[in-house]
């Protein structure tokens, strides 16, 4: 199918070479030379799309003061239908918001009413009779009494059942010793203890919360337990190293 050929809407010739074409109403096609333009303004024209040109009868409406309230009736008419389409569009999706918000609620407070295993009771407890004894025969019943200790007055037992018995604790004084290297070892600090202070019977622990990773941490902490009688060489910054 061949195209059909533009017809000069001034002379009514076939349209060929160059052109220009209304950008008014009526969007017409014209030989350059019908409409007066020179190349160098079609150019200009072609190069810039807020220059235009149109033809002598779009510029005659154009002019004409009834003819452009006309139009510009027609295009606020077009926005205000445009600005209450999108008014009713916003309407209706704030109606269905509100529909599925409350459809959400009663979903959730069905949910909650067959989770409830047993129905609240409207009886208090104080309302039940048996309950009400149970209580008070338990405000009456005595608080049983803690037997104290005894302490022995007979004959001293013998070596046999001595051997039974656990000795008493002895008190200790406890050295806390913190920002410690994490690789110092248990038995390095006791040996250091024996050496400052003088004697055999101390006890380190290392302080390290279980299933903690030492290598994580910057620093770690020794607590040392000596004779009370230690105490005081114990304190002396002068035992230690620097």
């Amino acid at each position: 199918m061949s195209k059909v050929a533009a017809v000069c809407h001034s002379c009514s010739n076939e349209v060929s070479g160059h052109q220009i074409c209304c950008q008014g109403y009526c969007s017409a096609v014209f030989h350059l030379k019908c409409s007066g333009v020179s190349e160098s303004l079609l150019a200009a024209v072609d190069g810039n799309r807020q220059v235009f040109w149109m033809c002598r009868s779009c510029t005659t409406m154009l002019l004409d003061m009834r003819h452009r309230k006309s139009v510009h009736s027609a295009f606020m008419s077009g926005q205000e239908s445009l600005v209450d389409t999108h008014s009713q569009s916003v309407a209706e999706m704030k109606s269905e918001l509100t529909e599925l918000k409350a459809e959400i609620r009663s979903n959730f407070a069905s949910l909650k009413n067959s989770n409830s295993l047993t129905p609240t009771s409207s009886r208090r407890p104080g309302d039940n009779p048996d309950l009400r004894k149970k209580l008070f025969h338990d405000k009456l019943e005595p608080k049983k009494q803690s037997q104290p200790l005894l302490q022995g007055t007979g004959n001293p037992v013998s070596p046999s059942f001595s051997s039974m018995l656990v000795a008493a604790p002895t008190p200790k004084f406890w050295l806390y010793m913190t920002r410690i290297s994490r690789t110092v070892t248990v038995d390095q600090v006791t040996k250091l203890a024996v050496e400052r202070l003088g004697v055999q019977d101390v006890e380190v622990t290392r302080l390290v919360a279980k299933g903690k990773d030492v290598n994580t941490m910057s620093f770690i902490s020794f607590k040392i337990g000596m004779d009370t009688s230690l105490k005081e060489k114990a304190l002396a910054t002068s035992t230690w190293p620097q």
